[in-house]
């Protein structure tokens, strides 16, 4: 373990000028771009920001949700941000202007999880149900992938094109993790737990699944068998990395960032970021991890220094 790592804060406060953080209210959502360069972050003001990396500028503002916005994610070559709301809508942005390409009423009153797959989007919402549309866009109906037993809290998706539904857990007879392959078109037993599931993400290698439950734990199921829990404060948000070593990253209400070995077996690094951690997303090729905390502030942390690059409007 490298040990406990201040959280560095932004050039402007310590100079004792006032700052304004990257959204007005608590952040929800961030996702880099899949080359790595911006990074998109959303909150409870409905919009989404799309900052560059380097250095932190602020590129374009999307606005377009009545509600806040509760997911993030591109396309893997980058053209696309898909974003999910509270408002039941999904919304497709150029990946690379201020265009917004589509506007869909989900069928649901809340979109909670959104993803992008081979030629397809995903998006999980409290219809009870992880649906998926083509892309390019196509006259129809959307397919769905996975029916839960109750609403969809989250979903995530493999590279391998896995896909896991997360959600609430009544009785024993309901499940709150169901996932399926979508390449060959097969499911996978659903996983019984006795706790709601709410956040997940799988390995950048597809074999393990993360995933944040309300009884302060996290779970990690290997696809090869078996699984290991790490107990810890509220765990808001879960997210992979694979620098400076790969890594399962782990966001919790008390600020605390926790690096894991990918199978959950070992505790390997922690950083103090303050404030109530809500979401994290690792980069995909450098040693950075976006952040989001209750009080609207977003920023990027350096794996290796501990110094943290706080987003500023």
């Amino acid at each position: 373990m490298r040990g406990m790592i201040g959280h560095a804060m932004a050039m402007g406060m310590l100079l004792g000028q006032a700052i304004s953080p990257a959204h007005a209210d608590s952040v929800t959502a961030v996702a880099f771009r899949p080359d790595g360069r911006v990074v998109a972050t959303a909150g409870w003001d409905n919009v989404v920001r799309v900052w560059m990396v380097e250095d932190g500028r602020l590129l374009r503002t999307h606005e377009g949700h009545t509600e806040h916005v509760t997911s993030l994610a591109y396309s893997a070559d980058s053209n696309v941000l898909v974003s999910g709301g509270a408002d039941g809508q999904i919304i497709l942005w150029d990946g690379s202007d201020n265009r917004r390409i589509a506007r869909i009423r989900a069928g649901t009153s809340y979109v909670s999880g959104v993803a992008f797959g081979r030629g397809e989007f995903y998006a999980a919402g409290y219809d009870n149900k992880v649906k998926s549309w083509p892309y390019p866009l196509r006259d129809g109906q959307p397919k769905t992938v996975i029916s839960m037993d109750s609403d969809a809290y989250g979903m995530a998706l493999s590279s391998q094109g896995t896909v896991a539904g997360f959600g609430p857990v009544f009785d024993s007879n309901q499940t709150g993790i169901k996932w399926t392959e979508t390449v060959l078109r097969s499911s996978i037993s659903p996983v019984h737990i006795n706790v709601d599931a709410t956040e997940g993400a799988f390995s950048p290698d597809g074999r393990y699944l993360a995933v944040a439950m309300m009884n302060s734990s996290v779970m990690i199921f290997d696809k090869q068998g078996g699984s290991t829990t790490i107990e810890t404060p509220r765990p808001e948000d879960v997210s992979y990395v694979i620098k400076p070593e790969p890594m399962l990253v782990i966001g919790n209400y008390q600020g605390q960032i926790l690096g894991y070995s990918p199978d959950g077996k070992e505790l390997r690094d922690r950083w103090l970021c303050g404030g109530s951690l809500t979401t994290v997303h690792g980069h995909p090729t450098q040693p950075l991890l976006a952040y989001g905390t209750d009080k609207g502030e977003a920023g990027i942390l350096n794996l290796l220094t501990g110094d943290a690059n706080l987003l500023q409007r």
